[in-house]
Formats: C-alpha cells, sequence, structure tokens
C-alpha cells in the first residue's frame, strides 16, 4: 500500500513539474511555442518579440531605438528582466550583449558571464565563441584581432588572429600570415593553415581554396574532391546537399545554382537563378522570377509554411 502512495505522490510532483516547468529546447515563432493565452499576453505586454532559440524568447519594451531588450520562457514568464542594450538569441546556454560599445555575454538566468570587454563577439558554439579586439595601432573599424572565450569567462584561444570562425565538428578556421588553417579546441592547428580560403565543417566536410582551386576536404584535412571549373561553393552542407554556382562560360553568359553531394556530384542540376541552402530536406530556389521549394531529390513541393 505504501509503495502505491509513494509512486502515487511520484507522479503528480513529476506532472507538476511538467506543466509549471518551461521547455528548455522550445524552438520557433512564440505562436507554435507557447499556449493562446501566453501567446495572446506575450503580444499585449511587450512591443517586440522574436522566434524561441533553445527555450527562450528575445523580447523588447520601449520604441525600436530606445527600447531594452528581455527574455521569457515557453510560459511566457519573463526570466531575463529587460534591462539589455541590445541582445542576440539564446545559443550554446549563452547570450551575447552589448554595453556601450563593448559586448559580453549573459547566461540563460540573466548572470554576467563574460563582462562587455570586446569589440565584436559571435554566438557561442561547441562551449566557445569567437571575440575581437582592436589591434594595438588601430586605425579603423576593421583593424581588430579575433580569439575564443569560453563558458568561464575565460579566453580559451589568444586572441591573436586577422580572422576566427565558429567551431564545428570540433575545428575551427583561423587566418594567420594570410593563410588559413583550422583550430582544435586547445588552440593548437589539427589542419595547417596552408589555404588562400577556408569555410567552417559541416556535417564533417570544409571547403578550402588553394591556388585559384576549391575543394572539400575532412576534418582530418584530406581532400575529397576538387569542385569543376567555372564552379563555386555557395554553402556548407545541410541535409547531404551542398550548393554551388556554375558559371557561364563567358561574361555574357548567365549564372547558375544547383546542389552536390558528398562525392562532389552533382545531383540537382544548376538550372536556378537563385538558391538557398537546405534546412529540414527543403530548400528554396528561383526560377524565371518565380520562388518555390524543392526537396532532397529535387523535385518541387508545397511551402513549408
Amino acid at each position: 500500500m505504501k509503495k502505491v502512495l509513494f509512486f502515487t505522490a511520484l507522479v503528480s510532483v513529476m506532472l507538476c513539474v511538467s506543466s509549471c516547468g518551461a521547455d528548455n529546447s522550445a524552438t520557433g515563432a512564440p505562436e507554435d511555442v507557447m499556449s493562446k493565452k501566453d501567446y495572446s499576453k506575450l503580444c499585449i505586454t511587450y512591443d517586440d518579440y522574436f522566434n524561441f532559440s533553445e527555450g527562450l524568447c528575445k523580447v523588447r519594451l520601449g520604441s525600436y531605438s530606445e527600447g531594452k531588450f528581455g527574455f521569457v520562457n515557453s510560459k511566457g514568464k519573463l526570466v531575463i528582466p529587460c534591462t539589455l542594450e541590445l541582445a542576440g538569441q539564446c545559443h550554446d546556454e549563452m547570450i551575447w550583449f552589448k554595453e556601450g560599445d563593448k559586448y559580453g555575454f549573459i547566461n540563460r538566468k540573466g548572470d554576467v558571464i563574460v563582462p562587455a570587454t570586446y569589440k565584436n563577439v559571435e554566438d557561442f558554439s561547441e562551449g566557445l565563441a569567437v571575440v575581437t579586439m582592436p589591434t594595438k595601432d588601430a586605425e579603423y573599424s576593421w583593424d581588430k584581432v579575433y580569439g575564443y572565450v569560453n563558458k568561464k569567462g575565460e579566453v580559451a584561444i589568444p586572441i591573436v588572429y586577422d580572422h576566427a570562425q565558429d567551431f564545428h565538428d570540433g575545428l575551427a578556421p583561423v587566418k594567420t600570415n594570410k593563410k588559413y588553417g583550422y583550430l582544435d579546441k586547445k588552440g593548437e592547428f589539427a589542419i595547417p593553415a596552408n589555404y588562400d580560403g577556408a569555410s567552417e565543417f559541416s556535417e564533417g566536410i570544409a571547403f578550402v581554396e588553394k591556388n585559384n582551386k576549391e575543394c572539400a576536404i575532412d576534418t582530418k584535412g584530406e581532400v575529397i574532391f576538387v569542385l569543376p571549373k567555372r564552379m563555386s561553393i555557395r554553402g556548407t552542407f545541410h541535409d547531404g546537399l551542398a550548393l554551388v554556382k556554375k558559371y557561364g562560360e563567358s561574361w555574357s553568359d548567365k549564372d547558375y545554382y544547383g546542389y552536390i553531394n558528398k562525392q562532389g556530384e552533382v545531383v540537382i542540376p544548376c538550372k536556378y537563378d537563385d538558391a538557398e541552402d537546405f534546412e529540414n530536406g527543403i530548400a528554396q530556389v528561383e526560377k524565371n522570377d518565380k520562388e518555390f521549394y524543392i526537396n532532397t531529390q529535387g523535385e518541387k513541393v508545397e511551402d513549408p509554411e
């Protein structure tokens, strides 16, 4: 009998937690995430709101130019007060914010983890975020150096690089001495800086440029394939496909877009006037001034909205 009572009490507690808590994984438009009641309250209470990211929705109180930002959870509860001059979305449990002309990071509770001391920052990815500082002899806004901070607010990788991008698949592209390579999370070059250009990794593949040739490499730096002449990469891999642009044979010929697979094969022909990366198996394309959607087989599909 005691076991039954204990089980009943446990279920009651679990139901209470479920109904009172907020979903930290909630992503998407507020009207799709929140109940009708909570969404209606959101619309009435705040002057602007944004999509949910990792269970938090950025909101604004006040005018576009002078308003302040905060965050609500999926139940509509204000969990970070509207005191932020400017803020990003929640990524990797962290949110960038602006104070004066400097940037820093808070956590999802609103605690300042990285004080606003940096010239610019990027969203956290895989536990690290790109930050920049002006060079010692900076004259212009683009005179800056790049590095990475961790979620403890520490400089995890020195701020010394000419350019840096996000970590994906455990690696990040950085530029030093006019060449690109890839750092691991210890700040060591896992792939030497031998390239004229480099993209972030996605689905285990990145694109690099060397001697006017673009090729795909794996996380060990091994070449998987080389892009054909008059073809250039225009995105990273999503749903197993990457967007490419095929140039006309002469300056008067049109350029077209299509998609390649991980073997470098054109699986959706370069016939579109414009196109975007795939997302959840769907990509938006344009042809003859008409926009529509295709699936990963290149078939026309209904608008996902």
